[in-house]
């Protein structure tokens, strides 16, 4: 029995740090978020010597053409504590706006679930982590995507 209480005290600290972390960054995140996309930088990463000159052309005009119409359209997250966020796109001629859920997870990172609706589909199939006022995707090795960022705009 008396090796249950230390056992079960330490559960307690534990458990009771992880929602105080958990809260924190809820607080932190909980706003207003402009994407930013860097796809020229994106496609230049990924992009290597051994591609063909003709391939690395068709991807240079395609990212030129898609930062054109990405500069026309701002594309904010609306996140709210209760474990809900908007996706509000706004172009000269009308503004859409969806709303999806989001979580915390053990390792403080933010996921968001899938937006999928007829006017607008969002896939997040990566993880977020917030550093210094940014939300950064993070790579399938779990490091930092410098390319894909929200950034606080309160």
């Amino acid at each position: 029995m008396k090796n249950i209480l230390p056992l079960l005290a330490l559960f307690l600290i534990m458990t009771t740090s992880a929602c105080a972390q958990n809260q924190q960054l809820k607080n932190k995140i909980t706003g207003e978020w402009l994407l930013k996309i860097d796809l020229t930088k994106s496609i230049q990463e990924e992009t290597n010597e051994e591609d063909e000159l003709l391939e690395k052309a068709i991807l240079s005009g395609l990212s030129g053409f898609i930062e054109t119409i990405l500069d026309a359209v701002e594309i904010k997250f609306l996140i709210h504590k209760d474990g809900t966020y908007s996706v509000v796109v706004k172009d000269e001629d009308e503004k859409e706006e969806e709303k999806g859920t989001w979580f915390i997870t053990d390792q403080q990172l933010i996921r968001f679930d899938d937006l999928d609706s007829k006017k607008l589909n969002v896939s997040s199939d990566n993880l977020w982590k917030y550093q210094n006022d940014t939300l950064y995707t993070l790579k399938d090795d779990g490091s930092i995507n410098p390319n894909v960022i929200l950034t606080k705009m309160n």
